[in-house]
């Protein structure tokens, strides 16, 4: 959960940045609207050209880098939650399940999910 955080934390600073850029640069959409990220500005031109300002900035650039970093922990976090879980599934079901949580992004957020909200006390 910790790692889940930091990564969420770490995003809104991105996103924080990129409205700043924006709007310091009076940049509007043909209706009018202030794009409230990067990726919602409709001219491809001035897209890319703020897309590539905004990756020059030395906080985007730092920020990038330890966005990185955390989605390599929440990996491993979720990868570890992942291995419990299947390790204290019956054999029948965890044959299916390691399959499943391979193959399945959806089978595999539930897999995390449902060993999150385990009661480990339980558990042998």
């Amino acid at each position: 959960m910790l790692a889940k955080a930091n990564l969420d934390a770490l995003e809104e600073i991105e996103a924080d940045i990129e409205r700043k850029y924006i709007v310091e640069h009076n940049i509007v959409n043909a209706d009018g609207t202030t794009p409230t990220r990067i990726f919602c500005i409709d001219d491809d031109a001035t897209f890319e050209k703020v897309n590539a300002e905004t990756a020059e900035l030395p906080e985007m650039k730092a920020n990038f880098k330890e966005i990185l970093e955390a989605r390599d922990l929440l990996d491993e976090a979720e990868n570890g939650l992942v291995a419990y879980g299947l390790s204290i599934a019956p054999a029948k079901e965890r044959a299916v399940l390691e399959k499943a949580a391979a193959a399945n992004y959806t089978t595999r957020c539930k897999l995390i999910d449902m060993t999150l909200k385990l009661d480990a006390s339980t558990v042998r």
